[in-house]
């Protein structure tokens, strides 16, 4: 099977249904063309977190002895099945990732988590979230030798963010305090941009407070736009060749521009988007989260990101709020740039979400990067 025929299989839900047994739709894809595929499986009734699916072309198939072996070993679901062209499908439930399982047994041994823990998120291989009572837990398949230091520092510094609780021993585990009700993206609400735009000033004005070791580990870790841009393009070349063209031309467009002013001092949150805050409905608080991807830069970049995917409106009351915490406003030309080069790294965002109409939801992003430079 070729890779497009292996995403057409997975994004039908009847077909996806009977090679797992479960009624399951995917929620998300990693795609590696020729080697792998990997989906989040939701239930098809209820839209929650029902576990895992990959695909694996002949040369990589020997991954599926061990995650079969274990899983029979702990009576966790688990299913395999063969495709066509030799290639396997093999899926299960969370506690049998093939990846985490290890650290996931280790972290409810030592009592961190349970199996009955409601799932906030879930990126199979990669990391699982979930609420504990008063707080979430995150167990990653690698350890961010930063987080730990980055999360005391912002503290210290006032910037909001829930706060770790834990002492950073347990390797690729975080325990944080659980806050909010609701987030920007689900809740748009023009007070709570206001004080994400305050916090975000905060943030970006914090650099000084981090470590000097680990601000230039961050520094390091910006993303490559033309490096990002050429991934893009190699996962949509066995899927739609013209859409993996515009790309490769939009790219080179869009790492030049943001070569010219992508430069600062500025502590980033890395992803900054509607859904990376946190909303307490009652009182107003705001909380920034998941700064897996913080690095040092230009502020524009994390301001483009946000009004590249704010509600319509909302972008203003962003502006303002940053102002207001003392931030100072990038120029339009340096925003719309900045604004490009969030549209270019999400480029592939509808595939990823297993978006039915991935096709027509990736060129609609480009269009709008057209539009932008």
């Amino acid at each position: 099977m070729r890779t497009d025929e292996v995403v057409a299989l997975l994004l039908d839900p009847p077909s996806i249904s009977e090679l797992t047994g479960r009624e399951a739709v995917v929620s998300r894809l990693r795609i590696k063309p020729g080697v792998s595929v990997v989906a989040a499986l939701a239930d098809a009734r209820t839209g929650e977190v029902d576990g895992w699916a990959r695909v694996l072309w002949p040369a990589s198939r020997a991954k599926t002895e061990k995650a079969e072996e274990r899983a029979v070993r702990r009576g966790q679901r688990y299913r395999l099945r063969t495709l066509d062209g030799d290639l396997v499908l093999e899926s299960g439930e969370v506690w049998a990732d093939p990846v985490l399982a290890g650290a996931l047994r280790g972290a409810a041994v030592a009592g961190v988590l349970g199996v009955d823990d409601p799932v906030l998120r879930y990126n199979p291989a990669r990391r699982l979230v979930v609420r504990r009572a008063a707080t979430t837990v995150r167990v990653a398949d690698e350890a961010d030798p930063t987080a730990l230091a980055l999360d005391t520092a912002l503290v210290a510094a006032g910037v909001p963010v829930p706060g770790r609780i834990d002492d950073g021993s347990r390797r690729g585990v975080r325990i944080q305090r659980f806050v909010g009700d609701t987030d920007l993206e689900r809740t748009p609400d023009v007070a709570g941009t206001r004080a994400a735009g305050v916090a975000l000033a905060l943030l970006h004005g914090a650099v000084g407070a981090v470590p000097v070791q680990v601000a230039g580990w961050l520094a390091a870790r910006q993303p490559d736009l033309a490096a990002q841009g050429r991934a893009h393009a190699e996962i949509l070349a066995p899927l739609e060749a013209g859409l993996a063209s515009r790309v490769s031309v939009l790219t080179d467009r869009v790492a030049a521009l943001w070569a010219r002013v992508g430069r600062g001092g500025a502590l980033l949150h890395g992803d900054f988007s509607p859904d990376q805050v946190l909303l307490e409905r009652q009182t107003g608080r705001v909380w920034l989260t998941d700064l897996d991807r913080a690095t040092v830069g230009a502020p524009a970049a994390d301001l483009g990101s946000y009004l590249a995917s704010a509600a319509p409106g909302l972008g203003e009351a962003l502006l303002d709020g940053y102002r207001a915490g003392g931030g100072s406003i990038p120029g339009d030309a340096e925003l719309r740039v900045g604004r490009a080069r969030a549209v270019l790294l999400g480029a592939v965002d509808p595939l990823r979400r297993a978006d039915p109409g991935w096709r027509a939801g990736v060129a609609g992003r480009l269009d709008i990067l057209e539009e932008l430079v």
